[in-house]
């Protein structure tokens, strides 16, 4: 979050959604997709595909840049979708 580190779509499957360990934790926070001036604030659903704060899929291309954004960058719209426990 603090480096700004980015991944491809493909990266962010591998790495985070499908892998059998880390796919628990990725669930937790809001992630945000980024593909050319479109962005859009996910989380990963249970099921382990990619949806928003109503649990509409979202569908991330492939030349998408996957982040982990500071709560703050997130903006109004995305916030419901952050909870503290």
């Amino acid at each position: 979050m603090v480096d700004g580190r980015t991944w491809s779509t493909e990266e962010f499957r591998t790495l985070f959604a499908e892998h059998p360990l880390v796919r628990h934790l990725a669930r937790r926070p809001v992630w945000r997709a980024a593909d050319g001036d479109t962005a859009v604030a996910f989380r990963i659903a249970a099921d382990g595909r990619p949806a928003d704060a109503e649990d509409r899929p979202v569908a991330l291309g492939a030349d998408a840049v996957v982040s982990l954004p500071h709560p703050l960058r997130l903006g109004a719209p995305a916030s419901p979708a952050v909870t503290v426990r």
